[in-house]
C-alpha cells in the first residue's frame, strides 16, 4: 500500500520509488585496524543519494533486503562482537490533507506523469537491533494486493528458516525513558510518531528468536543460497521457496488466515441461520400478499 494509516486515521505517505536500490560498502582503517559499513540508498535513474548512514565497527558478512519504502541490513559488528540488524524506512514529508485529495486527486489530479529528476527528498527513519545469530540469505514475502503486512524470511546459520514480521522491525517504535515516558530527544519527528491507538511496541534493543516463528521446525536447512516468494489467490498467504544444499517449500501467513474460515467454524449454525432467514422471508411475503388481497376485497 502506498500509505500507512495511523491509529487516529491520519495518513503517512510512503516514499515509493521503483528505482530505489541499496548498496553497502566497507571502510577499513589501516592504523587502527577498525572497519565500518556505509549504507547508501540510491535512485538508480538519477544517481541521487536518498539516504546515507555509517555504522562504526560493522563489517561483513552483510545481507540486505530492499522492498517498498524500506531497507533491512544484517551484519557483524566487530567492535561489539555481535550480529545486528539495521532498518531504514522512508516517507514523504507532505502532511495529510484529508481524504478528498486521495479520492479526487487534489490539485494534481489531472497530472499522471512524473519525472525521477523532480522527486522530493524522502524523510528517512532508522533503528538498529541486536540479532542473536548469523544469516546466510534473506527474502521478503509477497501477496497479490500488497495489503497483508510483509515478513522477512531469514536463513540462519543455525540451519533454520526463520520468519520475522516487518511490524517488529519498525523504525517508528518509540524510545522510552526508565520511567516509561516517551523519550522526546531520541524519538522520531512528531509527524511520524505513533499514536496511542496504534499498536506499535516500544523500542527494545534485542530482537529475540521465537521458536514458534521457525518455518523448518525440526528439519535442518543449511547452506541456503537464496529465498524467493510468490503470491497466491489468497491475500493472506505467500509461498516461500528456499534453495541451496536442500530445497524447502512452505506457505507463510503473516497475519494468519484472516480471509479463510477456520476448520472449526460452525457450518451447521450458518446453514440453519440462512435457512431460517429464507423461510421467514417466504412466509412473510406470502402473508403480506394474502393480507393485501384481503384488504382489496373489503
Amino acid at each position: 500500500m502506498p500509505v500507512h494509516i495511523k491509529g487516529d486515521a491520519s495518513i503517512l505517505y510512503k516514499y515509493i520509488n521503483t528505482n530505489m536500490i541499496a548498496v553497502a560498502t566497507q571502510d577499513q582503517d589501516v592504523k587502527g585496524n577498525a572497519t565500518s559499513l556505509n549504507l547508501y540508498v540510491l535512485d538508480a535513474v538519477t544517481g541521487h543519494v536518498l539516504h546515507q548512514s555509517r555504522i562504526p565497527g560493522a563489517s561483513e558478512p552483510v545481507h540486505m533486503a530492499a522492498c517498498d519504502n524500506w531497507v533491512l541490513m544484517h551484519y557483524w559488528n566487530e567492535k561489539r562482537t555481535r550480529f545486528e540488524l539495521t532498518v531504514v524506512e522512508m516517507f514523504e514529508s507532505k502532511a495529510d490533507d484529508g481524504p478528498w485529495n486521495i479520492l479526487f486527486g487534489g490539485k494534481q489530479g489531472q497530472n499522471f506523469t512524473m519525472s525521477a529528476h523532480h522527486l522530493e527528498t524522502p524523510v528517512p527513519l532508522q533503528q538498529a537491533y541486536i540479532f542473536p545469530t548469523g544469516v546466510t540469505s534473506m527474502g521478503v514475502t509477497a501477496t497479490m494486493k500488497g495489503i497483508t503486512p510483509r515478513s522477512i524470511i531469514m536463513a540462519l546459520t543455525t540451519d533454520h528458516l526463520y520468519t520475522i514480521s516487518k511490524d517488529l522491525l519498525n523504525p517508528r517504535r518509540p524510545y522510552m525513558t526508565p520511567g516509561g515516558v516517551p523519550d522526546k530527544e531520541r524519538g522520531v519527528p512528531p509527524q511520524f510518531a505513533p499514536t496511542k491507538e496504534e499498536p506499535v511496541p516500544p523500542y527494545a534493543p534485542i530482537m529475540p528468536l521465537r521458536p514458534t516463528d521457525v518455518l523448518t521446525y525440526y528439519n535442518p536447512m543449511g547452506k541456503v543460497k537464496g529465498i524467493v516468494s510468490s503470491p497466491t489467490t489468497l491475500e493472506s498467504t505467500s509461498l516461500i521457496f528456499s534453495y541451496g544444499l536442500d530445497l524447502f517449500f512452505t506457505p507463510v501467513q503473516t497475519a494468519k488466515a484472516y480471509d479463510v474460515l477456520s476448520p472449526g467454524f460452525n457450518y451447521t449454525l450458518l446453514y440453519a441461520s440462512v435457512g431460517t432467514v429464507v423461510a421467514m422471508l417466504v412466509v412473510t411475503s406470502f402473508w403480506s400478499s394474502r393480507r393485501t388481497l384481503s384488504d382489496r376485497w373489503k
